[in-house]
């Protein structure tokens, strides 16, 4: 039987992937969409990019009027970029998109805030 210090140990590599992943935050905010019983959400949607590599969307929420999809990411940079091709037939009204900026306040409540 492994000791509480060995079993400790065996769980830092675990932790150290969790921790610099987004997935335990798509889970999370995943699981909070559907608990306001408005959406159905699916998570790791698989698509295909033209130039024919998978690709994954985090989570896609669907409501009655509305279709939200969801990057979970985790980044020190703070800095997307998110390019349409003039040429596409859906561009989307500039008024249609809204984005919400969500981190992690690093102090001692650890607490949520959105920008």
């Amino acid at each position: 039987m492994l000791s509480m210090a060995e079993r400790i140990d065996d769980t830092k590599p675990i932790l150290q992937a969790l921790s610099a992943s987004g997935f335990p935050f798509q889970t999370a905010v995943a699981a909070v969409v559907r608990g306001t019983g408005m959406y159905e959400v699916k998570e790791e949607v698989a698509w295909r990019h033209r130039d024919g590599s998978d690709k994954f969307l985090d989570i896609v929420a669907t409501g009655k009027q509305v279709r939200v999809m969801l990057e979970c990411k985790k980044t020190k940079d703070e800095q997307y970029v998110f390019l349409q091709p003039e040429n596409s037939s859906e561009t989307p009204e500039a008024e249609h998109l809204k984005g919400i900026f969500f981190s992690q306040v690093q102090d001692s409540t650890r607490r949520g805030s959105v920008r």
